[in-house]
């Protein structure tokens, strides 16, 4: 039996602000933030946590033209259990030199869809370089033994093998994620993109 995260109407969500938003039955402590020091909190519980493997996930605005300057990347969000932080990147007054750590912290695995993509766009528009990462479709189709998991996107990855689903709207897929005021949907998107490696990881 499939487990549903539903996506709230649209209300606007002040930046560094925690809230509880339900996932497949499970409440998830979410936290979206631009501010420096409040990162640097949060990085301490994550630290904290004995599970040393984070789900990681970027967001960006969507690029409307070719052959322009990729948009840089607008959220990071990380997260382990039922603990999710979402940093504004392009609000951000600085780097936390909190996060380049962690980051770089040989005793932590972060694991995503796409991650190589997303490590080295975190490298590219933040010079923050991104240390121990796993491909989520490579790791299942080693375990499964089905080469068709390395191209599968996170959506059936976490249906086929967690039985989490979430609706997805298009409009959230590709809307903006630079604003400085997200709205529900897109924190419900943005939260779940990092919780659902979890469960992905939790049925291997």
């Amino acid at each position: 039996m499939q487990c549903m995260a539903s996506i709230p109407s649209k209300t606007k969500t002040k930046m560094n602000s925690t809230r509880n938003i339900s996932i497949g039955g499970t409440m998830i402590t979410t936290t979206i933030t631009n501010n420096p020091t409040l990162i640097d909190s949060k990085i301490e519980e994550l630290k904290r946590i004995s599970n040393p493997i984070i789900g990681l996930d970027v967001e960006s605005k969507p690029d409307i033209s070719h052959g322009t300057t990729p948009n840089r990347a607008s959220l990071l969000q990380l997260c382990n259990g039922s603990t999710c932080l979402i940093i504004q990147l392009s609000h951000l007054p600085y780097m936390p030199n909190s996060l380049k750590s962690f980051l770089c912290q040989s005793n932590v695995t972060f694991v995503g869809v796409g991650i190589k993509a997303d490590k080295a766009k975190l490298l590219a528009d933040y010079g923050v370089a991104c240390g121990n990462v796993v491909e989520l479709g490579s790791l299942a189709s080693r375990v499964y033994g089905k080469a068709e998991y390395k191209k599968s996107g996170l959506a059936d990855l976490a249906s086929i093998i967690a039985g989490v689903r979430v609706e997805k709207p298009q409009h959230v897929r590709v809307g903006d994620w630079s604003v400085g005021m997200l709205d529900e949907e897109q924190i419900k998107y943005a939260a779940y993109a990092a919780f659902a490696v979890g469960k992905v990881l939790m049925g291997l």
